[in-house]
């Protein structure tokens, strides 16, 4: 299986398992910077790396379970409040998103559906 192209364009695919009734991703930012959410400067120094846990839609009746290492960079913009941040995935998943907008979408157009 291809995973590259079953995923948005700003991930880039670390390893992929199939276990059961569940398909696991590891993936990380493709960019080679992040960009301050509050002053807009591009940053290439690294701070540290975490792991996200985020849902996405079904493959084949199987739950997908992504496993994004999100990088967190310093800013280097004397006059901007904050000094380190994390980087951004742009509409595809919001900083406070558990799962990929697309999947949001899907439960969105089904309760629509069901309403009418």
């Amino acid at each position: 299986m291809n995973a590259c192209l079953l995923l948005p364009e700003a991930f880039a695919l670390s390893y992929s398992t199939v276990s059961g009734n569940t398909v696991e991703f590891g993936l990380m930012g493709n960019t080679p910077f992040g960009t301050c959410p509050l002053c807009q400067k591009a940053s290439s120094k690294l701070h540290s790396y975490y792991q996200r846990k985020v849902g996405d839609l079904p493959i084949s009746g199987k739950t997908v379970k992504l496993y994004i290492s999100t990088r967190k960079f310093f800013c280097h913009e004397d006059s901007c409040p904050r000094k380190v941040f994390s980087e951004r995935f742009g509409s595809w998943l919001r900083p406070w998103q558990r799962r990929l907008e697309r999947s949001g979408e899907q439960i969105q157009a089904i309760g629509l559906q069901l309403r009418e």
